[in-house]
């Protein structure tokens, strides 16, 4: 014969187990598949990878323009440069000369030309 006494803790046992099993499930899958998850996780440390990256990118640009406008401040002949490529201008000792077609005799042109020494005296 079976004692009620000890059906009703087992019972009670199966109960407490059972609410403990669902607790555990509840929490891994929170872990697991939740907002705090171990993927969430993984994600923002994904990104996190890919920012630095690019703020590494952006740094080494930063870099270069720094050292562009330190030569442009400091080296005339790197100034005088950049103005002439930037406003296609030739300097006093140069000739133009243009090719139209084939065949053609070339023809010299003048452009507008630039002297920093002119331009700084002034």
């Amino acid at each position: 014969m079976i004692d009620p006494a000890s059906d009703g803790k087992s019972r009670l046992l199966n109960r407490v187990l059972l609410v403990a099993l669902v607790t555990l499930v509840t929490t891994l899958a929170g872990v697991f598949l939740g907002g705090g998850s171990l993927r969430a996780l993984a994600d923002v440390k994904a990104e996190l990878s890919r920012r630095k990256s690019a703020n590494d990118l952006l740094a080494s640009v930063n870099r270069d323009l720094r050292e562009e406008v330190d030569a442009l401040k400091d080296d005339p002949l790197v100034l005088e440069k950049a103005i002439r490529d930037e406003l296609s201008l030739i300097d006093d000792r140069e000739v133009f000369i243009v090719f139209d077609s084939p065949g053609q005799r070339p023809r010299v042109k003048t452009r507008p030309s630039i002297s920093l020494q002119a331009a700084g005296s002034r």
